[in-house]
């Protein structure tokens, strides 16, 4: 399989203020305003070539907020493949990880869905949460695993381009039904576009 004409369905998870969409925007890059979602999520396409393969990424990036759980639920339909984001200078963000995937086993339709844990924000000097604590963790629960740097880009384009790769290697996320009935995505001229649920407010 070549990639070709396959769209991955990826979800961005974690506490408020992790970094989540921060991610999101320096891996689709915007020349327009940011918008803030008070409800809801972010959405956005990208084509990416991954060792090879060119795969058309469908980008979701989630509320955090406990009081937004209710709408989280849906958006993990089919989904491919999940960047599970802690901040590493706040512990409660990692300690609340167990739920997290509570809620994905729970939800989450495909179960050979691939799971990444990204430890972001390492550019800030007041760690709380160590390399080591993270690989451990995500390799008790059979997670890839990377820390990141949303402010400097450091680490972020290695941690897609991994979740795909592996995504690719899992013939039960992309067998033929899979590519018959993928969405259609419409698309800007540069192959990218974001849309915003809910209430939208520019910020």
């Amino acid at each position: 399989m070549d990639g070709t004409g396959i769209t991955v369905k990826l979800i961005l998870v974690g506490d408020s203020a992790v970094g989540k969409s921060t991610l999101f925007l320096r891996i689709v890059p915007t020349a327009f305003p940011l918008l803030f979602c008070i409800l809801g999520v972010d959405f956005k396409v990208k084509k990416m070539v991954v060792d090879g393969h060119t795969v058309q990424l469908a980008i979701w990036d989630t509320a955090g907020q406990e009081r937004f759980r209710s709408l989280n639920p849906s958006y993990y339909r089919g989904t491919q493949g999940i960047v599970l984001v802690y901040d590493v200078t706040r512990k409660d963000t990692f300690t609340g990880l167990e739920s997290w995937l509570n809620e994905l086993e729970i939800y989450t339709t495909k179960s050979d869905a691939v799971k990444m844990l990204v430890g972001n924000k390492t550019d800030k000097p007041d760690r709380e949460v160590e390399r080591r604590e993270g690989l451990q963790f995500a390799k008790k629960r059979s997670l890839l695993f990377i820390e990141t740097s949303a402010k400097t880009e450091d680490g972020v384009q290695h941690a897609f381009e991994e979740l795909v790769i592996k995504i690719l290697q899992t013939p039960n996320l992309l067998d033929k039904s899979t590519e018959k009935k993928r969405v259609q995505l419409k698309e800007s001229s540069q192959q990218e576009k974001s849309v915003c649920t809910a209430y939208c407010p520019l910020s």
